[in-house]
């Protein structure tokens, strides 16, 4: 009798901790909310000047410092551009996409991680931690692009020195030298450009193949391999430019345009088809008269299963087309108000558990004492 006692007695103790644990747990989360909340309200004072709702800001906190401050992205939606900057910092290359820059955010104020190492704010040592949230961050998220902090002797690193004894001959400081990828091309070859900025009022255009590219006067994009720079007119007439990789630069020149619209952004690149291939795309009419009685046949055989289709493609071609196909703030705050009923029941019932669990304590307890000392 003792012994099952005794047991039962550790089965509860053993629960007990586990509610006592599950609690600090739900104490830990809503105070991350709590943090949460207020990097949002300090955003919008901040960083939008009022502008932005509370609810249409997203915030992604990768970690805290040694100093208290914590590193964190701000923005209104997740823009996943191909388009990355890349500039040192130190002994570092800090890459970064336009729309998705990461913060030092301390005394409810947001400084951009360049300018608080230029400023001070920053130091050395500081760096070592930041680029060890950002391989935690590339390492739990491998499609995550919001920042890479890596040392200068990594590839990254190499292209800036490069650009560095390319285009300046080595009298300009790798410091003052950002560049800009646009994307990388199925033969490995990078396409790049230094943002120093460019002259819009001298304007080239350049015909390659069946595109044209059209550029500002200091804004030629290159192609670098091997540790060298081709000007993308030169390696096409060369040669080393196929028609098939004319086809890649056209989309990444469109997902630098893409970029281009956001403020963050310092240029694009423009390169388009002068004929659109119409190969396929325009059926003969006798196709069409066939597709047209096939659709139809489809539509009549099977009305209640397409009906439910077309209202959702309504929806989404009629809607803001930014919303329905970005992720909002406002849409996670729903979820975690949500939640928080639902962790307020539990918290209610853990409550109700434990005081059961207590008094059936308290009942074996008495029960032990009665029959150790009173039999």
């Amino acid at each position: 009798m003792k012994k099952i006692i005794s047991l039962i007695l550790s089965v509860l103790f053993i629960m007990s901790v586990s509610v006592t644990g599950f609690a600090a747990e739900r104490e830990a989360t809503s105070d991350s909310a709590e943090i949460e909340t207020q990097i949002k309200k300090d955003a919008s004072e901040h960083l939008y000047n009022g502008d932005v709702s509370v609810d249409d800001i997203m915030v992604t906190v990768f970690g805290t410092l040694s100093d208290g401050s914590m590193l964190v992205n701000v923005c209104r939606y997740s823009s996943h551009y191909t388009v990355t900057y890349m500039c040192t910092l130190g002994d570092y290359v800090y890459s970064y996409q336009p729309g998705d820059k990461v913060y030092l955010y301390k005394n409810n104020m947001f400084y951009f991680v360049v300018d608080a190492y230029y400023d001070g704010i920053i130091n050395d040592s500081m760096l070592k931690e930041i680029s060890k949230l950002s391989e935690e961050s590339l390492n739990n998220s491998p499609n995550s692009k919001y920042f890479h902090l890596c040392p200068l002797e990594n590839s990254e690193g190499q292209i800036i020195k490069d650009v560095s004894e390319y285009f300046h001959d080595g009298k300009v400081s790798i410091d003052d030298i950002i560049v800009i990828v646009f994307g990388t091309l199925s033969d490995g070859s990078v396409l790049i450009n230094e943002a120093y900025g460019g002259s819009p009022d001298v304007t080239f255009e350049h015909t390659l193949g069946n595109y044209k590219y059209v550029y500002n006067a200091g804004e030629e994009v290159y192609l670098y391999k091997n540790n060298t720079f081709r000007f993308i007119v030169d390696a096409y007439n060369d040669g080393m430019l196929s028609d098939s990789m004319l086809k890649e630069l056209s989309i990444l020149s469109e997902e630098s345009i893409k970029a281009y619209s956001d403020p963050d952004s310092i240029m694009a690149f423009c390169l388009y088809p002068i004929e659109p291939d119409t190969t396929d795309i325009y059926p003969t009419e006798a196709e069409t008269q066939a597709t047209s009685v096939q659709l139809t046949e489809s539509t009549t055989q099977a009305q209640p299963t397409t009906q439910p289709v077309t209202v959702a493609v309504a929806e989404s071609t009629t809607g803001d087309v930014t919303n329905t196909t970005k992720p909002s703030a406002s849409s996670d705050t729903v979820i975690n108000n949500n939640s928080n009923g639902a962790v307020q029941t539990g918290q209610n019932s853990v409550i109700l558990f434990v005081f059961v669990m207590t008094v059936i304590s308290a009942a074996l307890v008495f029960a032990l004492i009665k029959h150790r000392y009173y039999k």
